[in-house]
C-alpha cells in the first residue's frame, strides 16, 4: 500500500523554505524524501506516515546502500538529515507522535557508523566483496559468468569448458543495474592515468574523469552511433548506434538486458524470442 506523500510533501516544502534555506538545499530534501516514500516505502507495504519513520535502518542500512548506483558514505549522511527534517516537520504539523520521532533519532544515531562502514565495503572495488560483485563463485551467475559461456559457446568450446546453456540460469543472470555499476569500473579504469598528488613523494595514485571518455564519445559521433551539441549534457541514440549496442550486449551474454522495443521479450544468454 503506498502512502499518499503529496499533501506531506506540500507541507514539508512550505516548512523548508519558512526556514530560508537555499533552494537548491531544499530541493535536496524534498528529492530524498520523495524517493524514501515513493519507491522505497511502496516495496515495504508500509501503511501511513507514522509507521514510514520505521524502515529507516533497513532503508538506509541496506536498501538505499544496495539498490541506489549513488549511494555513498556522504549520501547516507544527506539522507538522514533529509529525513529528520521532515519528520521533525511532520512532528510540528501534528502527523507523528513525539515517540516516534525520538525513535527514528535514536535509529539514525545508532546506525549511522555501521551504514558508513557498510557502504565503504560495498563500494569498495578492491575489498573482500569484490568476488561477489564480479560473480566469481560457483553459481554466481555474475557478469563474468554469463560472458565466459557466452564467448565459450560462440567459439564452439563449450562441451570442451564445460559450459552449457543450462549452466546460466536465467534467474541468476546479472540485472541492469549490476552490470552497469560494474562496466562503470571497467571504464573507469581503462580512462584512467597514474600520478602523484604531492610531486617528489613517490607514492601514486590511479585517478579517472567521472564522465565519459571524451575521445570514445567524438569516436562514436564519427561512426554515426550517437549525435549531440559541443554544449549538451547528452547524447541521442541514432538507429544504427542502437543496433550496435544491443548487439554488443548480446554479444557479451547480457542479451537479456536489452530493451523491449518491438514486441519481443529478452531471453537468456542473448538475443530475444517471440511473445505468444
Amino acid at each position: 500500500m503506498k502512502i499518499e506523500s503529496k499533501t506531506y510533501l506540500e507541507e514539508f516544502e512550505a516548512w523548508l523554505r519558512a526556514s530560508g534555506l537555499k533552494e537548491k538545499t531544499i530541493q535536496g530534501h524534498l528529492d530524498n524524501v520523495s524517493f524514501y516514500f515513493d519507491t522505497y516505502l511502496p516495496q515495504m507495504s508500509a501503511q501511513g506516515i507514522e509507521e514510514g519513520s520505521r524502515y529507516v535502518d533497513d532503508f538506509l542500512g541496506y536498501f538505499f546502500i544496495h539498490k541506489c548506483m549513488w549511494s555513498t558514505p556522504a549520501t547516507i549522511k544527506q539522507n538522514a538529515a533529509s529525513l529528520k527534517k521532515f519528520y521533525k516537520c511532520m512532528l510540528e504539523k501534528g502527523h507523528v507522535s513525539q515517540e516516534d520521532y525520538d525513535e527514528l533519532l535514536a535509529t539514525i544515531k545508532e546506525g549511522m557508523d555501521d551504514w558508513v562502514a557498510e557502504c565503504e565495503d560495498f563500494n569498495n572495488p578492491g575489498g573482500d566483496g569484490l568476488d561477489d560483485l564480479l560473480g566469481f563463485g560457483p553459481g554466481d551467475g555474475g557478469l563474468f559468468d554469463a560472458a565466459y559461456a557466452a564467448v565459450a559457446r560462440s567459439l564452439g568450446l563449450d562441451d570442451l569448458m564445460g559450459v552449457t546453456a543450462d549452466d546460466v540460469d536465467e534467474d541468476e543472470l546479472p540485472t541492469r543495474q549490476e552490470t552497469v555499476r560494474e562496466l562503470t569500473l571497467a571504464l573507469f579504469y581503462l580512462t584512467s592515468w597514474q600520478e602523484e598528488p604531492l610531486k617528489g613523494s613517490g607514492i601514486k595514485v590511479r585517478r579517472a574523469w567521472k564522465s565519459a571518455d571524451w575521445d570514445a564519445v567524438d569516436w562514436l559521433r564519427e561512426e554515426g552511433f550517437v549525435d549531440c551539441t559541443n554544449k549538451a549534457k547528452s547524447v541521442y541514440f541514432t538507429d544504427e548506434g542502437t543496433r550496435h549496442a544491443e548487439e554488443t550486449l548480446t554479444l557479451m551474454g547480457l542479451g537479456h538486458l536489452v530493451e523491449d522495443e518491438h514486441g519481443q521479450e529478452p531471453k537468456a544468454g542473448g538475443g530475444f524470442k517471440l511473445v505468444d
